[in-house]
């Protein structure tokens, strides 16, 4: 008898945005978009285009999925959105808006 098994356990992701529908800030100032994810791929998107993170970046994503803005300037104006993918499902966040003043 062969008593080999294999399973597999999937995990819905879950996004709980904690964000207001627009965020004001001011030029050079550090600007978090609050997120809260369990389980899953986070994914940021300005103006519905995915946001490549590089090393020594101003934008990163923190643990807790948040997106961090690091010396905000006008570039950094747009509308923000998160996504949370697993091998199960994709759940996404409202937009928000990011106006960057002075």
């Amino acid at each position: 008898m062969n008593s080999n098994a294999s399973f597999c356990i999937s995990v819905v992701p879950s996004l709980q945005p904690e964000f207001p529908p627009v965020i004001h800030s001011f030029v050079g100032t550090d600007v978090t978009i609050g997120c809260q994810t369990s389980a899953g791929e986070v994914t940021w998107y300005k103006n519905a285009v995915k946001i490549i993170f590089s090393f020594n970046a101003r934008k990163s994503v923190l643990a807790n999925g948040s997106l961090l803005l690091r010396n905000a300037s006008h570039v950094d104006n747009g509308l923000y959105q998160v996504f949370a993918r697993s091998s199960v499902d994709e759940v996404s966040s409202p937009p928000v808006r990011l106006d960057i003043a002075g």
